[in-house]
């Protein structure tokens, strides 16, 4: 299944790496840190957004932002424009 988002939201494929303190699992929201992803599609909103986000591209993103999907068994994110802080270069 592919998403198409609308507007100024972009779908992201989160890492998938866990926070542990310990033994324990701390969800994202208490750790408060910023999350990474690659995109998988970008909305047409802003023609500036289509311009600099493409899909493959690794992006940080407040931790807790978001929608969460299961596409196809698949972790994706819908995150609006604004919760991107940044564009990961290698």
């Amino acid at each position: 299944m592919e998403l198409n988002p609308l507007w100024k939201n972009v779908v992201v494929r989160p890492d998938t790496s866990e926070q542990k303190r310990g033994s324990i699992v701390l969800p994202d929201v208490v750790t408060g840190e910023i999350k990474f992803g690659e995109v998988m599609a970008v909305g047409d909103g802003v023609e500036v957004l289509r311009r600099l986000l493409r899909t493959s591209q690794r992006v940080a993103f407040r931790a807790g932002a978001g929608l969460s999907l299961d596409l196809d068994g698949e972790k994706a994110l819908v995150l609006k424009a604004k919760d991107i802080l940044g564009i990961v270069e290698a």
